[in-house]
């Protein structure tokens, strides 16, 4: 006898009795329910650690600041692949492994700066992505 078999047999329904259509889909709404909850409950709490975090960098001068902040505006991914180098004047210099990193992260400049202006204020004007040399002298 296969499981479908098995399940469709009128010799075992206590596996069936236990989850109707009706109960299972109570389950159902109850399980969507407690997921919506969650999301509203973590929302205010992301809100609220960024806000920490933010008090806590402006706290700080804005050369620090900006740099500490980078991988927070640009998310995990993009900060294990890149370094803030330095900021001066309103310029974030960010250092990358590649042309094609160079590019790419180009084009999210705008974005970026957005980020900045949301976490700390209007501190970056803009982003240079720079490739560093590997020459040895």
């Amino acid at each position: 006898m296969d499981l479908k078999q098995y399940l469709d047999a009128d010799s075992h329904p206590a596996p069936r009795a236990a989850v109707t259509s009706t109960g299972a889909s109570e389950q159902k709404k109850r399980m969507l329910e407690s997921v919506f909850d969650l999301k509203r409950t973590m929302e205010p709490v992301r809100t609220g650690l960024r806000n920490i975090m933010a008090d806590l960098l402006r706290s700080r001068p804005p050369e620090e600041a900006v740099v500490l902040a980078w991988p927070i505006v640009c998310g995990r991914e993009v900060a294990e692949r890149t370094r803030a180098a330095s900021f001066s004047e309103g310029v974030l210099t960010v250092e990358v492994s590649d042309a094609a990193w160079r590019e790419q992260l180009g084009s999210f400049a705008p974005r970026y700066v957005s980020g900045f202006n949301d976490l700390l204020g209007p501190v970056v004007t803009s982003i240079q992505f720079k490739v560093p040399r590997t020459d040895k002298y």
